[in-house]
């Protein structure tokens, strides 16, 4: 392996149950692994131990809140109906072709991050703006592909002088950290101007907001005081839910083009049982549910578990 690091590759589902699920506590992420995702610092893709169990536990609470699910859902509602839409009709109307992978991104990355941090960067609208904070991913997302297949030292000196893809994933890095630096900011002398403030049942929350705020005599490593930790989190959860879900609907549609009967069973199914949009409906689309499964197996956006043994 060029990138110096010794691999065992397997895709048989005996030994995926027993590395994931019934000895999972000796398959650690590893030391290959954080040096190659050490961009997101001390987010839950990174750790182990201890740390890992309170952000799971702690983004298991968030998640699961009956607000921010409805928060999520009217977001997403939101920028599918003012963005989304417009564009393709536009696109429609004047015969555009449009490229669907990076609409997808915009989409992802602007509801990604009214979510993470009540913050709204505006990269889905008809004008296309060049987006930043959007280059910025690319950015991170590239360096970190490439350190899998490049020997440490390469990169690790690509990084230190600043070329090639490194220094891509500098730039990036220190995009969002200027960024978050001002949202983390601007938060934090919000809740402090108000005292201190737990949103009550029914306010929209979002991630930011939780860790800020949250209770932390539940939890025993988390550190919500340090703007480092809270960076980490929220780019962590960010590069995450757009790179993953926005190739996910790229290969969806995709296969949908190719297959317009599908398309035609997925249309009477939602006409059928779902005729007003209602998320508590969502688990009666089932044809629906097993395309998506089906593009998720061929086309998996994250075909690679990295795990590394911490007894032999």
């Amino acid at each position: 392996c060029l990138s110096g690091m010794d691999i065992l590759l397997t895709v048989d589902p005996v030994n995926i149950h027993y590395i994931l699920s019934s000895n999972f506590a000796n398959y650690p992420k590893g030391m290959e692994f954080k040096k190659i995702f050490e961009v997101v610092g001390d987010s839950i893709f990174n750790v182990d131990s201890g740390l890992w169990e309170d952000m799971r536990n702690s983004s298991h609470a968030i998640f699961s809140n009956q607000d921010f699910q409805m928060f999520w859902v009217s977001t997403s509602i939101s920028k599918l109906r003012q963005g989304l839409v417009p564009i393709l009709e536009n696109a429609a109307d004047k015969n555009i072709l449009v490229d669907l992978q990076d609409l997808f991104q915009r989409y992802l990355f602007d509801t990604s991050l009214i979510l993470m941090a009540g913050y709204d960067p505006k990269c889905l609208s008809v004008e296309m703006p060049k987006v930043e904070f959007g280059d910025a991913v690319d950015g991170v997302s590239d360096g970190v592909f490439y350190r899998h297949v490049k020997p440490v030292f390469l990169w690790r000196l690509q990084y230190l002088i600043g070329v090639g893809v490194e220094k891509r994933l500098k730039r990036g890095l220190a995009v969002f950290d200027q960024l978050l630096e001002k949202i983390i900011t601007a938060k934090r002398e919000e809740i402090n101007s108000h005292g201190t403030h737990h949103p009550s049942r029914g306010e929209a929350i979002d991630v930011l907001t939780y860790y800020v705020t949250m209770d932390t005599t539940k939890y025993k490593y988390l550190e919500p005081s340090d703007d480092r930790f809270i960076k980490d989190t929220i780019l962590g959860f960010l590069i995450a839910a757009r790179d993953t879900t926005s190739s996910a609907l790229t290969w969806f549609f995709w296969l949908m083009s190719k297959n317009p009967e599908a398309i035609n069973k997925i249309r009477q199914e939602v006409n059928k049982k779902m005729p007003r949009f209602d998320p508590a409906d969502l688990e009666k689309l089932v044809y629906l549910h097993g395309a998506v499964c089906e593009t998720l197996r061929l086309y998996p956006p994250v075909p690679f578990n990295h795990k590394s043994p911490a007894k032999p």
